[in-house]
């Protein structure tokens, strides 16, 4: 189906889809983070060993802020990790050209990653690969690293697919047309197509809480580059956003993407990336998405990155003060784009998420 006639669309004006620039010193607004580290690196494969690389060696998680009713993560290996494959998590369409009719059903896939046998209930987190929206994959190295230390602590992890500007699909008429006026129009395209996917699989995730031993109330997302400008657009947007704008007839995969569950999300992790989806949602309807219902953010960026420029994660602290909201923001000097093995401090990036995720969902 076509996007239909434009709906009177703000002209979101010329959005640079990878682009910003400076410097400044590791902060977090509430306080600094609190687990200790020692060396790191980045190793995949996490099974029941003393050890897994990933910076996090202390016998257990230090949080400021605690619940009896937050779950219980270690730093240590303490789980088995359980990995499932090729989930299909909802469908999207998949057209020839930008809105073509009709368009032809495609399963959205994602892997699992869960720890075996953990009591009680979990904390959840989605990852979301980079690529430009145009390439990449749920295997990216990097976040499958992240998924499986994470769920050997007890979390359950996903890395998901989604469509990509090559697949074209269906899209709003509003977001066609302030796509149209920026220097990447495919680009900007494929973002709706993305965030409309990554928020399928946040619903997914909170549908299936209880079969996977999921506490709802504490379901995280992140992701790198473009995953990271999608984790934004899913965390910070209103719930109704990439989700009620094309109708049943104009997208007949709505219904298989769980729209009755939540997509409330409780802690967003952006290596790299910007909230370029949420300027262009304001741009679209003169609503900003940045409010006090807001999750906590961490904020990872190079400061000398030349393809998603490094005022992008200067904004984004910016609007996080304005608003008063919680976040941790670590620029990494000197650094460029994809810097997956920098270390802030003694830090690994992989031990900067967990601390981040354990402080700001007040897990135990």
């Amino acid at each position: 189906d076509s996007p239909g006639t434009p709906r009177g669309v703000a002209d979101a004006g010329a959005v640079d889809v990878l682009a910003a620039d400076s410097a400044v010193a590791a902060v977090d607004s509430a306080a600094p983070d609190t687990a200790t580290t020692d060396d790191a690196g980045t190793q995949s494969d996490v099974v029941s060993a003393p050890s897994d690389g990933s910076g996090l060696e202390t016998d257990a998680a230090s949080s400021d802020t605690t619940s009896s009713a937050a779950p219980t993560v270690t730093t240590k290996v303490s789980f088995k990790v359980v990995s499932e494959e090729g989930v299909v998590y909802g469908q999207g369409l998949v057209d020839a050209a930008w809105g073509a009719s009709p368009g032809t059903k495609t399963d959205l896939l994602l892997d699992s990653y869960r720890p075996k046998n953990a009591p009680g209930l979990r904390p959840g987190i989605v990852l979301i690969h980079g690529g430009g929206f145009t390439g990449g994959s749920r295997k990216h190295s990097a976040l499958v690293t992240l998924a499986k230390v994470l769920a050997a602590r007890g979390w359950v992890a996903v890395s998901i697919d989604y469509r990509l500007a090559k697949t074209k699909g269906t899209i709003p008429a509003a977001w066609n047309k302030a796509a149209g006026a920026t220097p990447s129009p495919d680009q900007v395209r494929a973002m709706y197509l993305a965030a409309r996917d990554a928020k399928a699989a946040v619903r997914w995730m909170h549908a299936n809480a209880t079969k996977l031993k999921i506490d709802p109330a504490h379901i995280a997302v992140g992701g790198g580059s473009a995953g990271a400008y999608t984790a934004i657009g899913v965390g910070l947007s209103n719930a109704n956003d990439f989700r009620d704008e094309l109708s049943d007839q104009q997208d007949v995969t709505r219904a298989s993407t769980h729209l009755s569950a939540s997509a409330k999300v409780a802690a967003v992790i952006d290596f790299w990336g910007a909230g370029t989806m949420l300027d262009l949602l304001a741009a679209q309807d003169g609503k900003t998405r940045f409010d006090a219902g807001d999750p906590p953010l961490a904020i990872i960026h190079g400061t000398a990155d030349k393809t998603v420029l490094f005022s992008h994660a200067e904004t984004l602290k910016q609007r996080y003060d304005a608003a008063k909201l919680p976040y941790a923001y670590y620029p990494l000097q000197g650094a460029g784009h994809g810097p997956w093995g920098a270390k802030v401090g003694d830090k690994t990036l992989i031990a900067l998420s967990f601390d981040f995720l354990v402080k700001h969902q007040a897990l135990q």
